[in-house]
């Protein structure tokens, strides 16, 4: 029977152990997801039989493991008060960020180093209730004009039942409105020297810029093996697509700098009023790539940019705050 995608809904929580699943509840844990890029789908593993049986057609097979895939989207905003956790938190640390909590000044999101967090899900569609556990994600983020910041995570995971049901009445009052990314709401993009303390952001040239997309490019595997499954993040192969109105000379510039292989930091601001700012900050990238692309009638350039820890082995190639 035919059902209503905006009926669908999420519920998301942490595990305290990685693998033991959790009960989310639609009071505290419901997502406002985004209606782009939802997949809700159960997968079952099989082996073929491989039998001879004296006629053509299709073997025989036997199935041996119940996995999840999920895709989602939801609006970055912040959390509306500084200091306190943005509702979509819990997704960053479920694609293997930390996060640091700075009581009454700011959020903040790093790559962690190890002990990566793995979340259960309960989700409904189409008059259905899937219950997941042991997701891990890969994340992207995006800030185009003209649109709402947004998170989206692709992630793998485990089964627990699948039936007819519902999650229930959800409570959404921790999501609040996001920004559209613009003039209005966005700063210029800082390209250079950019650095980053206690929320601030220092350095670099500043850029009119189109759009900024993050693959955070996590390699997510699901191990399978004779009693047990594992879920983990086994690495990170970040990469920044940056649309950014240049100059004939700045680009030709860019051009150099990728030949020579010279790094530069990157960082703006997204949000005005305290609780509700968005800071992105990459301290170091590569540049892998530059082009002039179409937007309508024009030609803009856009820079790929690779980024890289502020000095080998540090760790911290990306830092998201909520100020």
């Amino acid at each position: 029977m035919a059902g209503s995608k905006k009926k669908s809904g999420l519920l998301l929580d942490l595990e305290a152990t990685n693998g033991t699943p959790v009960t989310p509840t639609a009071a505290a844990n419901a997502v406002a997801i985004r209606a782009k890029g939802l997949k809700i789908k159960s997968n079952v593993s099989t082996a073929a039989r491989d039998v001879i049986t004296g006629v053509m057609g299709n073997d025989d097979k036997l199935p041996f493991s119940h996995t999840a895939d999920l895709s989602f989207g939801v609006e970055l905003a912040g959390s509306g008060t500084a200091g306190t956790a943005p509702a979509w938190g819990k997704i960053m640390q479920m694609g293997g960020f930390a996060e640091t909590i700075v009581a009454g000044s700011r959020v903040e999101y790093t790559p962690a180093a190890s002990a990566f967090k793995s979340a259960t899900i309960f989700a409904e569609q189409n008059g259905r209730l899937e219950r997941y556990f042991y997701l891990m994600a890969a994340l992207k983020l995006a800030f185009a004009v003209g649109e709402i910041a947004s998170l989206d995570a692709s992630a793998k995971g485990l089964v627990t039942s699948v039936a007819a049901g519902s999650i229930g009445t959800k409570t959404f009052t921790p999501w609040r409105r996001g920004l559209a990314v613009g003039p209005i709401n966005t700063s210029k993009v800082s390209l250079g020297a950019v650095t980053y303390t206690a929320g601030a952001l220092a350095g670099g040239t500043t850029f009119d810029f189109k759009s900024y997309n993050l693959d955070c490019g996590q390699d997510v595997q699901l191990l399978e093996l004779a009693a047990r499954q594992t879920v983990d993040i086994y690495d990170f192969k970040p990469k920044v697509e940056l649309v950014v109105d240049l100059t004939p000379a700045q680009h030709a510039q860019f051009v150099t700098d990728m030949k020579a292989g010279t790094t530069l930091g990157l960082g703006f601001t997204h949000g005005t009023v305290a609780g509700q700012k968005i800071v992105v900050h990459h301290p170091r990238c590569v540049i892998a790539d530059i082009e002039d692309v179409e937007e309508g009638p024009m030609l803009i350039s856009k820079l790929v940019l690779e980024p890289r820890d502020s000095v080998d082995g540090a760790g911290d190639w990306m830092r998201l705050a909520n100020l």
